[in-house]
């Protein structure tokens, strides 16, 4: 079983597609910068602790958390630094991280877990909920563990605008691009939806006040671990949930569809003549998925058209100059990550263990510096503004660390693996809100015990995220809403529909932040220095 970020998704085609989101993102950071520079020539250049003017940028300012060391390049407040059109090189360093990042997570974090999972036989469901979504999580999780140790809410708003990414905007490219029409299996839709919908529900209560406690986050860590317990149980909590359907929807077979069955050449399809009354057409119900023939599975089994096998692209040289211009000035701008990792990671295959640790502190350090530029992009960009964590969270970094694994879904929507993509989309984010929340919180936390501060809490600085997190339930409800309207099919209606949900979720997020309007205030409790 492959847990690479994306099962069946060649890694050259994700190698790929991170290098291009991290070029593209790079030259629209940019591009912001300088256009941002020139409306802020009028910022005073001193001290800019009262400044408060009315109109455009009235907004409460924020303080860049103190544990950020002091920049090489620019001072603070950095919106109002002489030199602030240097930011251009942190947007440079932004486009590196997010690189490093996916690269980290597609070559050698997924790659020690996948040799885990082989070595100690685990089983795929609890190996799926687990292992694979840890790798394709990773970013998202120590985005929110330097969120939470420098006490700013981007980690919390790349997670919520990370899982609006995966559920809305990657299952309608799904859609979009599907060559035909994919019908898909209700169950694990079903399955992941409901407990997510859960899991959402519980964030919501327990950040309605403004701080999550010690207990809090604990609660939500355990609810993951009874998700992994249901997804080893998952084949015969299936067949349970299945046959209860059956029984209360008692449909009978009308007599041209019991003809039908009993001519099927299927041994499951074939009805006897005296079985009529009593047969079952899952077809017709909506909550039982139709029987599809099966399908080839020589290339999702890791092999192509001609029976090779295509293991080789998952052991990618990166010091090997490949062919073809673009491919040149593609692999030469990578090399600042490609070399250090080539020489200071070891390959999965012999030392796992070493690697999977190793991954971790490339994966920390990435974080750190990513989250860190990035909120000093934001303060230039929005002037202090507190909203600038918020936002700078909802779009790059939730782009950034979802956008590879969004072209990937594609790739496996187009080999008509459409289960695999939207299930894969929705389960991931189960990880991200129970495990990507609560153990920073948790270590945080417990970090503030050991030091007997007074406040044990993490508290949750944006009035908003209340809205935020009921808005991302809304959306969730909306999708398995719109895939049961369509009959459980993959087309690209539900795309379209999915992406018109998606702009709706940024229209209100960013509409909220921008107008900061009272009445969806909830909760939110400044932290000192940090927003007023």
């Amino acid at each position: 079983m492959a847990l690479r970020r994306q099962a069946g998704a060649p890694l050259r085609l994700r190698l790929r597609a991170s290098f291009y989101v991290s070029a593209g993102l790079c030259a629209i950071l940019m591009l912001l910068a300088s256009s941002w520079r020139q409306s802020a020539a009028d910022l005073p250049t001193g001290d800019t602790s009262a400044y408060s003017p009315e109109g455009e940028f009235a907004q409460p300012r924020r303080l860049i958390s103190e544990i950020y060391p002091q920049d090489a390049i620019l001072r603070k407040p950095y919106y109002s630094d002489p030199n602030r059109w240097l930011v251009i090189l942190h947007c440079i360093g932004i486009g590196y991280t997010l690189l490093g990042l996916n690269t980290v997570c597609d070559v050698y974090f997924t790659g020690a877990l996948d040799v885990m999972v082989e070595k100690w036989n685990i089983k795929p469901d609890v190996a799926g909920a687990t292992f694979m979504a840890a790798g394709g999580s990773a970013p998202e999780l120590f985005t929110s563990l330097i969120g939470a140790t420098v006490e700013s809410d981007v980690g919390f708003s790349t997670i919520v605008g990370s899982a609006v990414f995966n559920v809305l905007f990657v299952i309608g490219l799904c859609g979009y691009f599907a060559k035909e029409e994919m019908i898909l299996t209700w169950w694990p839709l079903f399955r992941d939806c409901t407990y997510y919908v859960f899991g959402l529900a519980m964030l919501a209560i327990f950040a309605s006040d403004g701080k999550i406690v010690l207990a809090e986050s604990i609660v939500l860590f355990i609810c993951y671990l009874i998700y992994c317990i249901i997804m080893f149980f998952n084949d015969r909590l299936e067949r349970v949930v299945d046959s209860g359907l059956r029984k209360s929807q008692k449909q009978v077979a009308p007599a041209d569809t019991c003809d039908e069955l009993a001519a099927a050449p299927s041994p499951k399809a074939a009805a006897a003549p005296g079985d009529c009354e009593e047969a079952v057409v899952p077809e017709k119900t909506p909550e039982v998925t139709p029987e599809v023939p099966p399908k080839d599975t020589t290339v999702a089994a890791g092999e192509d058209k001609d029976g090779a096998s295509d293991d080789s692209d998952d052991e990618i040289d990166f010091l090997d100059c490949p062919s073809g211009l673009k491919e040149k000035i593609m692999w030469g701008l990578s090399l600042p990550i490609y070399v250090p990792l080539y020489y200071l990671t070891p390959t999965p295959k012999n030392w796992f263990v070493a690697t999977f640790i190793i991954s971790l502190l490339w994966i920390a350090g990435f974080s750190f510096f990513l989250v860190w530029w990035v909120e000093i992009l934001g303060d230039i960009i929005f002037k202090g503004s507190c909203s600038a964590s918020i936002i700078m969270g909802f779009t790059v970094l939730a782009a950034g660390t979802s956008i590879p694994d969004a072209v990937s879904s594609v790739a496996v929507a187009k080999e008509g693996e459409g289960d695999m993509a939207v299930s894969s989309s929705i389960g991931s984010n189960i990880f991200d809100i129970l495990v990507g929340l609560p153990i920073p919180w948790t270590i945080k936390i417990i970090l503030a015990l050991s030091d007997g501060q007074s406040t044990p809490y993490v508290v949750i600085t944006s009035p908003f995220l209340f809205f935020y997190v009921v808005l991302l339930l809304l959306m969730v409800l909306l999708t398995v809403g719109s895939i049961h309207l369509l009959g459980w099919r993959l087309t690209w209606r539900l795309g379209a529909m999915m992406a018109g949900l998606y702009a709706i979720f940024l229209a209100c997020a960013l509409g909220t932040e921008f107008g900061r309007p009272v009445w969806l205030q909830w909760g939110g409790t400044p932290a000192v220095g940090v927003c007023s």
